[in-house]
């Protein structure tokens, strides 16, 4: 039980965003996915994830979440899950994420309770490639050119090993990474879990209700 909370904890602190790939081209300069300059657009997006735990001796552990994105011409992101399985033990907040890029800030919430987390903005909040991370080219993903990266970090909690890769729009504004793929490899080499997340659907509106980057006036915000 053990084990498996923590696999489920690493794969949901690294996530916390589609059609297939097209040709691989050259490389685009993967510093530009952290400016925090004004997208002067509204985005709506869909987004689902699958995850894989392979417990030693018992057969795999499939999840399936579905999520919902939103995102404002001042470059705060609402990540919202829509479906998923409610329980595991993976931690409070992570039902509603506001990510506000332009102030390194994040808000992460619970629907359904009354507690609001506030925190510094963090990479593993955002999927943003380190700056020693491997560069994996361009892809293009849903129409738009992709820079790919990739970083191998050791998990702080345990001996595992986590590979994450990550493909973020290079040619637009919108935030999330259009694909995710995330193994943790015990330290004997052995799977221990995979998650892959795709964006489905991308698609720009005239505007959207400022509530959704907003926490319910019921909650309290407390420190993470």
């Amino acid at each position: 039980m053990v084990t498996r909370f923590l696999l489920i904890s690493t794969v949901c602190a690294l996530l916390v965003h589609a059609e297939p790939l097209a040709q691989r081209t050259g490389q685009t300069d993967l510093a530009s996915l952290r400016t925090g300059k004004p997208s002067g657009a509204y985005f709506e997006a869909e987004m689902q994830m699958r995850t894989i735990l392979y417990p030693p001796g018992a057969s795999a552990d499939e999840s399936d979440f579905e999520f919902k994105i939103y995102q404002n011409p001042d470059n705060i992101v609402r990540l919202e899950m829509v479906s998923g399985p409610r329980s595991g033990g993976v931690g409070e907040g992570r039902d509603v994420h506001i990510i506000d890029y332009g102030n390194e800030g994040i808000i992460t919430y619970d629907k359904g309770k009354n507690i609001a987390f506030q925190g510094r903005l963090q990479d593993t909040d955002t999927l943003r490639p380190s700056p020693s991370a491997t560069k994996l080219g361009d892809l293009t993903i849903l129409g738009y050119r992709c820079a790919g990266s990739q970083d191998t970090i050791k998990h702080p909690r345990g001996s595992l090993m986590v590979t994450l890769e990550t493909w973020f729009a290079s040619d637009s504004p919108f935030k999330t990474p259009l694909l995710v793929i995330i193994r943790t490899v015990s330290p004997d080499g052995v799977l221990s879990s995979l998650s892959v997340r795709t964006v489905k659907s991308i698609r720009t509106t005239a505007w959207l209700d400022p509530g959704l980057f907003q926490v319910p006036s019921s909650y309290r915000i407390v420190g993470r």
